[in-house]
């Protein structure tokens, strides 16, 4: 597996209803197994998504507004603008074309 939780209990606490439903949609698109620890990384570092990585494997934060962060991440959800360069959240994942 990809993904790591450090503190489990905290992990619960924190993780809404919303959390488990994105959670759930991230494990059914099988992004994890098609896309490497590294690339992850990579990406979320330049979109500044607080992404931890450790052994291997990435890290869902405890805090609320970091693990929705790095949830809509793994979920294609966050993206740069073309044109003003800003770091956008979408909320719908129709494709423009193709």
């Amino acid at each position: 597996k990809k993904l790591g939780i450090a503190d489990i209990q905290s992990l619960k606490d924190v993780a809404n209803q919303t959390a488990r439903k994105s959670l759930h949609a991230i494990l059914q698109s099988k992004i994890l197994d098609k896309v490497s620890v590294k690339t992850f990384e990579k990406e979320a570092a330049a979109l500044n998504i607080a992404l931890t990585v450790a052994g291997g494997k990435m890290e869902l934060p405890t805090d609320p507004k970091d693990l929705r962060d790095v949830l809509n991440f793994l979920q294609n959800k966050v993206y740069e603008g073309p044109l003003d360069k800003q770091i956008y959240v979408a909320n719908a994942k129709r494709r423009l074309k193709g």
